[in-house]
């Protein structure tokens, strides 16, 4: 089949999107990936045939920028999204030739639509649409999110409970098909060789100390505190906590506030990120809501699959998401109160049963199918689509 996919996003920021595109091309079908901006990551996934097309080449970078500067990260952000929405309004126009041909288009991510609006929407004729965050608020929410769920052929989510969720919430006429968040390719290899000499260096030290690496890899923002754990690993004897992500203003205080109680490793791109999870001995996975927003309450990480992929226990705090996937299902322990004595217990009890909690979560990987879970949805947008005609 001949498929377009559309999406405002970085690959290197969305591992899933870049999943999929690999999913798609393996699976035979012309793929041809559409985005503002160049993308460079894109010649990394090294993909022979599918397409990568464009509005404009070059990407606009000051919020990464200025991101310690607020009044120009502010700015930068806004002019950014801006000139991001220019460029989707543009794709349309720009590529109909494309869009008429195609038997699918998928729009990715609901940023996209945000910033293309109802005008870019409703040149859209029929379209496939995934919604990688649940954007539910107790607040007022833009009406896009609501016209653009609607109009589409089908919707795709990552998670069970969202799917029911966003069903009954923009009312759908048809249960949300179900992607999971997991990599395609994952390297199965525990202890990997680090590319980064820095991060290398840093893992070695803190390995010849003697301690366990207990890891954190992510966003870093109150939504995914690390207080609670620094706090409970910091006298420990057993346990040291290494975090890896993106310098933000979260991570400033943190390192101001308690910099010599965590290792602060750096960022890495995917999919090298992996190589330094494969030393993690617990991973650490928190997601809570502390923004009006049930998207963290029902996440669905694909944190957990890289994790799992190598067998690593996990030690998580209690929501919906992770307790029905990682606790449920053996790969670690969610903790009902993020307390210095509860993640104590809970790290004795990894300890005691990590063998088997391993276990659990390399059969957890492998029960899953994500390039199963793309044929399925690909086959039932065909259908509901010719039912509709």
């Amino acid at each position: 089949m001949k498929i377009i996919l559309i999406t405002s996003e970085c690959l290197d920021e969305f591992p899933p999107v870049s999943t999929l595109l690999k999913v798609l091309e393996r699976q035979g079908h012309e793929v041809t990936f559409i985005s503002p901006f160049h993308d460079p990551a894109f010649e990394l996934l090294h993909l022979s045939t599918c397409i990568h097309k464009y509005v404009f080449e070059k990407k606009a970078k000051w919020l990464t920028k200025y991101y310690k500067q607020h009044l120009k990260a502010s700015l930068a952000f806004h002019m950014d999204r801006m000139l991001k929405r220019i460029c989707i309004n543009q794709i349309p126009g720009k590529y109909s030739a494309e869009l008429q041909n195609a038997d699918i288009v998928w729009i990715l991510h609901e940023n996209t639509m945000l910033l293309g609006g109802k005008r870019f929407t409703k040149r859209l004729k029929a379209y496939l649409y995934t919604m990688y965050e649940l954007c539910i608020k107790n607040d007022h929410l833009p009406r896009i999110y609501d016209f653009a769920a609607r109009k589409a052929v089908l919707t795709v989510v990552p998670e069970y409970f969202r799917a029911h969720i966003a069903k009954a919430y923009y009312n759908l006429s048809e249960m949300p098909a179900i992607i999971p968040n997991k990599p395609l390719d994952h390297p199965r290899v525990k202890n990997m060789p680090i590319s980064d000499p820095e991060i290398a260096t840093k893992i070695n030290d803190l390995k010849q100390s003697g301690k366990k690496i207990i890891m954190y890899m992510g966003i870093l923002s109150s939504e995914r505190p690390l207080e609670p754990l620094i706090e409970a690993t910091y006298n420990s004897d057993s346990y040291i906590l290494a975090v890896l992500g993106a310098r933000t203003p979260y991570l400033d205080k943190l390192q101001q506030k308690m910099g010599d109680r965590f290792e602060y490793l750096g960022v890495v791109k995917p999919p090298y990120h992996l190589e330094v999870a494969s030393h993690a001995y617990v991973a650490y996975i928190s997601y809570v809501a502390n923004n009006g927003s049930i998207n963290a309450v029902f996440c669905a990480p694909n944190k957990v699959y890289e994790f799992a992929g190598f067998g690593i226990p996990m030690l998580c705090n209690d929501n919906p998401g992770l307790k029905f996937t990682v606790e449920y299902n053996g790969m670690g322990v969610c903790v009902q109160d993020l307390s210095i004595d509860e993640i104590t217990k809970v790290l004795q009890k990894i300890e005691k049963h990590s063998s088997e909690m391993s276990e659990a979560a390399l059969r957890y990987y492998e029960e899953e199918s994500v390039e199963l879970a793309v044929q399925r949805t690909l086959a039932r947008y065909i259908s509901i689509k010719e039912e509709k005609k």
